[in-house]
């Protein structure tokens, strides 16, 4: 098995498209609604996405507006690429780059980072940079995975490490909506902290089985074959007892979002 790190995942557009159809079966406050809620947005506004991937989840949240000025970079040209299709503002601009290495002079009125911070280095350096391009009043959005999200995946992933003596590197890392501040500091104080709960209802294990492949990687030593059709089997059976028992299969699922603003 050929090992990608999380960023080489998040540039591989059938992994990300993986990810993005499991949250089909979300009952809840959907990333893209919360981003939304606290958009504020209005005609007209320059809009800076940070890591866009395939801009799914922000053009969601901004398709209740005609006139943007669109502005998106990914580490990925692929994506951009997918980003470029689905755009639907004229007004746009698009950038195969990653955020170090990109410099412009340009203010914006918002700015996101939609389930990309983790996968950043030199976060305050990141956030020293969103502040210096929000215009006055400006907002930047920032949405976040949760420490205490999927506690069922996390049973079952302490049980593959149990019987197969494996290590697992979460996709977070250390940065969650909880410990958003001791990696922020004070100078980066959120106009808005919340962490959202919803929960994902399943009438079949095919789905999560789907989403588990491309969790894959995050394993060490690399999984056998064996091991892993192991693995996903014992999920099924879970999954499809809980199925047996109460007619579908359920399980918490949370996420963080951030707000910053440029209140000068």
């Amino acid at each position: 098995m050929i090992r990608m790190d999380e960023k080489t995942q998040y540039q591989t557009t059938n992994i990300l498209n993986a990810r993005m159809n499991f949250y089909h079966f979300f009952h809840g406050p959907r990333v893209f609604e919360k981003v939304r809620e606290y958009l504020c947005g209005f005609e007209g506004m320059e809009v800076f996405d940070i890591g866009c991937g395939n801009g799914k989840m922000v053009f969601e949240a901004l398709k209740e507006f005609s006139s943007v000025r669109y502005f998106g970079i990914d580490r990925s040209q692929a994506m951009i690429e997918e980003t470029k299709q689905r755009c639907p503002y004229s007004d746009s601009e698009f950038m195969a780059t990653d955020i170090y290495s990109f410099a412009t002079e340009r203010m914006f009125d918002r700015i996101f980072l939609c389930h990309v911070l983790h996968l950043l280095d030199k976060k305050e350096a990141i956030l020293t940079f969103v502040k210096k391009h929000l215009k006055k009043q400006g907002r930047c959005v920032i949405t976040l995975h949760s420490k205490d999200d999927a506690p069922k995946k996390r049973d079952w992933i302490q049980w593959f490490k149990n019987q197969y003596q494996k290590t697992y590197q979460n996709n977070h890392g250390n940065v969650t909506i909880e410990t958003w501040p001791s990696l922020f500091g004070t100078k980066f104080e959120p106009v808005v902290a919340e962490c959202v709960r919803g929960n994902i209802q399943l009438s079949e294990a095919s789905p999560y089985l789907a989403y588990l492949e491309t969790e894959r990687h995050r394993f060490h030593p690399d999984p056998t074959e064996e091991e892993w059709n192991a693995f996903l089997l014992y999920v099924q059976n879970e999954i499809e007892s809980s199925i047996k028992e109460q007619g579908f299969f359920d399980e918490e699922q949370r996420y963080g979002v951030l707000v910053l603003e440029n209140a000068s």
